[in-house]
């Protein structure tokens, strides 16, 4: 199949698309300074700002002509620089990708089975067979981790037929797995160590920088509940790591596994615990919610006090008398 420009702007991840760019000698100097290829670096910046706020469309530039497929494939390269340099949080680039999956997605459903298989299979291993397709299972489990969530319990290993070390899915299974693995791709940053960039591009990331500060305090869910009120309702461990989320401090996993199991215990709604954790930096949305309905359905219960203290979490001293934050919270009633 001969891939021309146009297709491979739908689909710059493909090999081609980055031995295309190299066939025309297009390094980042030419395209700041080309008074047409520079239009890239507006692409690649709308690419982001418009994704992360879920909306799919970026100038059309239709008076360029063909030279608009140009610019298309050549943003590819340059948003992994601006994910960069604007130090995009998790949860802005999870919903970057997810958008770029869409388009995807949408773009490969219309190609006719021959050329989608072939886009497929520069994707992902898999073979097909009296019209079934499998992938290899361990593969599979790399291409399916950041499949979580109730939407996608049918990925889980368990749920599937395993035959001969091969995973059986269907056409639409595997597209959305290969989404999956194309969000990864629109979102892996450059390492930009050795590279020198040109001031268009390093003015521009500061941009986008900015707006996307403006638009994660827009997006990201607010805690319905300030941190005097907390040290009031909450036992001090508690507050101490709601405190640490609200300040943008690293927060690990036990902290994160403590706050969680208190607040599902305490019969909190999962879409407001999430509001919590949404004000980490590392936050992502799917995985949250995959934990904290995990946790819920089996009822965790929140760890003692003595367990807190073995795993080096803070606690206050009149906490030492209680068994565990629940039963701190039942006594100061």
């Amino acid at each position: 199949m001969q891939k021309d420009v146009r297709f491979l702007s739908k689909y710059p991840f493909l090999k081609e698309g980055k031995e295309y760019i190299e066939r025309k000698n297009l390094n980042l100097e030419t395209i700041a300074e080309s008074p047409v290829y520079g239009s890239a670096i507006k692409v690649a910046a709308e690419r982001i700002l418009n994704g992360v706020q879920g909306k799919t469309e970026y100038s059309l530039m239709s008076n360029l002509g063909d030279a608009r497929y140009e610019i298309y494939l050549l943003s590819f390269p340059l948003v992994k620089i601006f994910l960069n340099l604007a130090e995009v949080s998790e949860n802005l680039k999870r919903r970057y990708g997810e958008s770029e999956g869409v388009l995807f997605e949408t773009s490969v459903k219309k190609e006719n089975e021959n050329i989608r298989t072939e886009i497929l299979k520069e994707i992902l291993n898999f073979s097909f067979q009296k019209d079934k397709y499998s992938v290899y299972f361990a593969d599979y489990l790399s291409y399916i981790k950041n499949l979580t969530g109730e939407k996608y319990e049918k990925f889980e290993l368990i749920n599937r037929r395993l035959n001969n070390g091969f995973v059986e899915v269907n056409e639409g299974e595997l597209i959305t797995i290969a989404r999956n693995i194309v969000e990864r791709k629109y979102t892996e940053t450059l390492n930009l160590s050795n590279i020198n960039l040109p001031d268009a591009i390093v003015e521009k990331a500061k941009l986008v920088k900015e707006e996307l500060q403006k638009i994660e305090g827009e997006i990201s869910p607010k805690i319905k509940f300030n941190i005097r009120a907390t040290n009031l309702e909450m036992p001090p461990s508690i507050a101490h790591i709601i405190q640490k989320i609200e300040g943008n401090e690293k927060v690990n996993h036990n902290e994160r596994f403590v706050l969680a199991t208190f607040l599902t215990n305490k019969g909190m709604p999962v879409e407001e615990i999430k509001k919590i954790f949404a004000r980490s930096s590392n936050y992502d949305e799917k995985k949250t919610s995959y934990y904290i309905n995990y946790l819920a359905k089996r009822k965790y219960t929140c760890p003692s006090y003595s367990t807190l203290k073995s795993l080096g979490i803070w606690i206050s001293s009149e906490e030492e008398k209680f068994k565990n934050p629940l039963a701190y919270r039942k006594k100061e009633k």
